[in-house]
């Protein structure tokens, strides 16, 4: 190998590292990552209901002025990507309330936050990764008795809804929201 040839390698292998190690490859979203306060997979707070479906086409449902069967939740409108597990929540169709993941859809199930959490992870790796929530409150309820919770990081714009009744306990899906606006959407 001649000299002048890896010379260009060592030059190409510096700017890849370079490159690869930049702010632009980090901001690069995980299609699969939830991150509290901002984004679940490519899907932003930032955006709007227009945004999200020039990103992921047309919604596969809407419910207008929804809550379905979530208790202590404020009624909104929930636009539902079926093929990416996505929920976006709003009530002017500009503002995006919150995100959260489709629970009737297996594929969430891959979706995780940096710590590793996502569906079915057992109540007390949750709590160790989040500590104790801003509030708990119910979810779905039985017959009179809790069966599901949500656990709310107003601080932190996470929340997590968590089966609360039998065993295991554990997560049953996710969302972000806004840090500071946990009133905005649910009663506690």
């Amino acid at each position: 190998m001649t000299r002048e040839l890896r010379i260009a390698f060592v030059v190409l292998a510096i700017v890849a590292s370079v490159c690869l190690s930049s702010p632009l490859a980090a901001q690069v979203a995980d299609d699969r990552l939830v991150v509290p306060g901002q984004r679940i997979g490519a899907a932003r707070l930032d955006m709007t209901i227009d945004d999200v479906i020039n990103l992921y086409g047309t919604p596969s449902s809407i419910h207008r002025n929804f809550t379905s069967i979530w208790a202590n939740i404020r009624p909104a409108d929930w636009y539902v990507w079926k093929p990416v597990a996505l929920v976006a929540a709003t009530r002017d169709r500009v503002k995006i309330e919150y995100l959260w993941l489709d629970i009737n859809v297996d594929s969430m199930r891959t979706f995780k936050t940096e710590q590793g959490i996502g569906r079915d992870t057992a109540l007390e790796v949750f709590l160790r990764a989040y500590g104790q929530p801003t509030a708990r409150t119910t979810a779905v309820a039985v017959q009179g008795v809790t069966a599901y919770q949500w656990f709310i990081y107003n601080t932190g714009g996470l929340f997590a809804v968590v089966m609360v009744l039998g065993e295991p306990r554990s997560v049953f899906t996710l969302g972000v929201f806004r840090p500071g606006e946990a009133r905005n959407h649910w009663r506690f």
